[in-house]
């Protein structure tokens, strides 16, 4: 065996790196993400690097140590709202942890902002008698006959795991673990998580959310995986399949399946882990900012002095106010929706605005000829002369100016009385913009001074934003 293979799933493409041991030669290939079927993309991108390599799939995949592979399946199963339904089982009194989250409000002052719903509906929560006390005594003993009833009412409800979110139970574990027994004897087969082994912190929001959030990916996640490594297999790879984790490490698909919640942000948690390589190596400097601008969003990271910083404060979708923290640590990743599918659209007012909506790769900008009809930054790229339409991908993949031009004549420029070049233009500009700003917010919030920092960027749009975002 000589391979190792490196996959990400992004938004539009899926990106892979295939590096021979032997030779030390690096491939890279990009091929359009299948949103409907994840594993079909990863599986174009490995068929492109064998057509390359002038062998068979099966040849590649059976020459292959391993596959490290960053996946967006939990993250847009959760955006989405994708995911499975979820029964917990908490301390009596404590039914409204997940919707009170922790009191506060993030914008108190703004009275237009609707509270946001609770992940798990109030009904599915279901509350039973028993009590441990901050030093992991019992202070009053676990209500059997109250557990049973509530599994029932959860097999009639026909969710898809039950999450046990109990107090102080990372102080003594005892009737968490009682009950997950009663579960294997009531309901045989249904996954279930308690929340000493998935989040042993103290403070009940943060360990409850992880929880549930945990047991609602299982469906996903262990979907995903079977239906990955079974289609790897056919193919030939023997190798070890790794998935990279949301603090910037990697695990193996089988340890994944029971922590699934660890695979949020995972491909975007290696942005900060890739940079400061990049500026030491190439540089050798520490203080790094990593951007990555691909089709879809612009994720940012800073590094200073060589750390790679953990916040405990992601949230579930990073645009919504006051909504739901992920619970768990995960790598100090800032993302906003600028890339090349942002779509460019005019407001009411007459304003032109560029994102957050993305076209994705289904169906896309308007030149990739997919059926796309929103004018996008890559149709901007495009009609500006900064994309040659006879060498996208390397030349694989064609991609039509005359429908670029079209769509931005048609949905800007008419309507703002001016030409094509300027319509393209002014999209270039404010998706540079926005980038700039969101850099300058990042970099004053993090008390870093970018005009001493290493700029290291990638994505497939970066190259043709670069110079812009460097010189704001």
């Amino acid at each position: 065996m000589k391979y190792r293979i490196s996959i990400d799933v992004g938004g539009t493409f899926t990106d892979m790196v295939l590096l021979d041991e032997k030779t030390g030669n690096i491939g890279t290939f990009k091929t359009i993400t299948t949103p409907f079927d994840l594993t079909k993309g990863v599986l174009n991108d490995i068929k492109l690097a064998a057509d390359n390599l002038g062998i068979s799939i099966s040849q590649l995949l059976n020459d292959t140590i391993s596959i490290v592979h960053g996946t967006t399946a939990t993250t847009n199963a959760l955006i989405e709202g994708k995911t499975g339904k979820v029964g917990v089982i908490t301390t009596k009194g404590f039914r409204d942890i997940l919707h009170g989250r922790e009191g506060g409000k993030e914008q108190p002052f703004n009275w237009k902002l609707d509270y946001p719903p609770a992940f798990v509906p109030r009904y599915l929560i279901l509350p039973v008698s028993e009590r441990i006390n901050s030093e992991g005594e019992i202070e009053e003993s676990l209500n059997e006959r109250e557990v049973r009833e509530a599994i029932k009412k959860f097999e009639k409800w026909n969710v898809d795991a039950i999450s046990i979110c109990l107090l102080w139970s990372f102080a003594n574990p005892v009737h968490e673990k009682r009950i997950g027994q009663i579960i294997e004897e009531e309901w045989p087969g249904i996954p279930y998580d308690c929340s000493h082994i998935v989040n042993p912190i103290i403070r009940e929001y943060r360990r409850f959310i992880a929880t549930v959030i945990n047991s609602s990916l299982r469906k996903v996640i262990g979907k995903y995986m079977l239906d990955l490594e079974n289609s790897l297999k056919k193919s030939g790879f023997k190798g070890n399949l790794f998935i990279i984790t949301s603090s910037g490490g990697v695990l193996n698909s089988t340890e994944l399946i029971n922590k699934p919640i660890l695979t949020l942000g995972s491909g975007p948690s290696m942005l900060p882990v890739a940079s400061l390589y990049l500026a030491t190596l190439e540089r050798d400097r520490n203080d790094v900012i990593g951007v990555d601008m691909g089709g879809t969003s612009f994720d940012m990271a800073f590094v200073k002095n060589g750390e790679i910083n953990l916040t405990q404060d992601a949230k579930i979708n990073p645009s919504e106010v006051g909504g739901d923290k992920i619970g768990i640590a995960t790598v100090d990743v800032d993302c906003v929706g600028a890339g090349g599918g942002s779509i460019a659209w005019i407001d009411p007012a007459g304003y032109l605005h560029v994102g957050p909506q993305s076209a994705g790769g289904d169906p896309g900008p308007s030149c990739y000829g997919f059926g796309g009809t929103d004018p996008t930054v890559t149709d901007a790229n495009l009609v500006l002369g900064y994309l040659n339409p006879e060498y996208f991908l390397g030349g694989k993949m064609k991609i039509y100016l005359d429908k670029a031009e079209g769509v931005i004549k048609n949905t800007i420029a008419d309507k703002l009385n001016i030409d094509i070049i300027e319509g393209a233009s002014r999209i270039y500009t404010i998706i540079n913009y926005d980038m700039i700003v969101s850099l300058r917010d990042l970099a004053i919030r993090g008390g870093i001074d970018p005009r001493t920092t290493l700029l290291v960027g990638g994505g497939g749009a970066f190259g043709i934003h670069a110079a812009d975002i460097a010189k704001g």
